[in-house]
């Protein structure tokens, strides 16, 4: 039997009992995200690491959790959480045998009867969830709140992740000569939302945007596709058009692009048609991070028109992409008052869930007070009758 304690330090305490809530791989990860920051956990061996950061939920191929953090034997360490009712099952599912496992750091379970081993023959530390420590959020609160009120109590939050999209793109400009590609990785990623943010980042590092000058649509198509490793990338009707593909190596693994848990509107092969059209508009010197022109989902449908991937998705490229960075390069005070302009179209579902009772679904609709819920929910993971949220007051 392994062993798994959580605590705040310095207390902590061991326990064999297997979890009773667990009735399914959900319940683990749940348990992982009300994890506090700081809480102490111990391994099956005996040895013990320090929870810093939960990661993000995959919910397409690979690994449960990404990018969670710990610190162990005094080291920072990010990587990946796999989650099983039972551990065995990690070779049920071929775990052992794909390679997409190998940075797996945590194999989190209900109960243990073997080790998981990945694919390159690293052996992979246990943890046994223990159910007396879970405390899932509720936000359900008391009745709707009229928007000015929503708006005073969540601005602190929204002000927080307004300023830290803007920092991150300060310190990236800080590093880089050159806003471009800065631009480019940055808008590939949001075209990898959901489950492919890796590859497109990896695509977008690859293209040599002086090599794409002067081209058309087409040919710069091809070339994407030939780079992604996507299907696809057959088609090409000119000499001038195999010439330049001929010789480019593709820069993407195929193991890394997802399709599990995908819908078919964002599936990479689908939305390779605006990645195109940005780069040769790129080429062709549009900047919309040093320029005072409009920024909205209007003004992109004038650019871009039926390449675009959706309202949705243009919402989130200008809150999280075009704005923010054109803040960090111009300065300019207008941008916050263009991220509170934006609505999506439908509000994000675990915000309805969580706030439908506190906030109005137009309310929930609009980008900046969707980023400030998400702040909330980092900040204020445990959110109960003893433990009210600024939301929930």
């Amino acid at each position: 039997m392994m062993y798994q304690s959580v605590r705040r330090m310095p207390l902590f305490s061991v326990s064999e009992e297997r979890p009773l809530f667990c009735r399914d791989e959900e319940y683990l990860v749940r348990w992982w995200f009300s994890l506090v920051p700081g809480c102490r956990v111990l391994y099956g061996d005996g040895d013990a690491f320090i929870f810093v950061d939960a990661g993000e939920r995959n919910r397409h191929d690979g690994p449960d959790i990404e990018d969670a953090v710990i610190i162990h034997g005094g080291e920072m360490v990010k990587g990946d959480v796999e989650c099983h009712l039972l551990s065995g099952d990690w070779f049920h599912h071929g775990h052992s045998k794909d390679n997409r496992y190998n940075d797996v750091m945590l194999h989190l379970v209900a109960d243990c009867d073997k080790d998981a081993i990945t694919a390159l023959g690293r052996k992979i530390p246990t943890v046994v969830a223990l159910p007396q420590f879970v405390a899932f959020p509720d936000h359900a609160g008391k009745g709707l709140l009229d928007n000015s009120e929503v708006l005073k109590r969540l601005n602190p939050f929204i002000e927080w992740r307004w300023s830290e999209k803007v920092l991150r793109f300060s310190r990236n400009l800080a590093d880089s000569e050159n806003p471009e590609v800065i631009f480019l990785i940055a808008s590939f990623r949001a075209l990898g939302y959901p489950g492919n943010k890796k590859p497109f980042e990896k695509l977008a590092k690859a293209l040599q945007m002086e090599r794409l000058r002067g081209l058309g649509l087409q040919e710069v198509t091809h070339i994407l596709f030939a780079l992604s490793g996507l299907v696809g990338a057959g088609g090409m009707k000119t000499q001038r058009e195999i010439v330049k593909v001929s010789d480019l190596v593709c820069a993407v693994p195929a193991s890394l692009w997802r399709r599990g848990g995908v819908r078919p509107h964002a599936w990479p092969q689908r939305r390779m048609a605006f990645a195109g059209r940005l780069v040769q508009k790129l080429t062709e010197d549009w900047a919309p991070w040093s320029t005072d022109e409009e920024m909205s989902c209007k003004s992109m449908e004038d650019i871009f028109g039926k390449h675009l991937p959706g309202k949705g998705w243009t919402t989130e490229w200008l809150g999280n992409v075009v704005l923010p960075m054109r803040k960090a390069v111009l300065k300019s005070p207008d941008s916050l008052q263009l991220w509170f302009d934006l609505f999506l179209p439908e509000p994000y579902g675990r915000h309805r869930r969580h706030f439908g009772g506190r906030v109005s679904p137009r309310f929930l609709r609009n980008f900046a007070v969707g980023q400030g819920l998400i702040q909330l929910n980092k900040m204020w993971k445990q959110c109960n009758s003893l433990n009210l949220c600024p939301l929930c007051r």
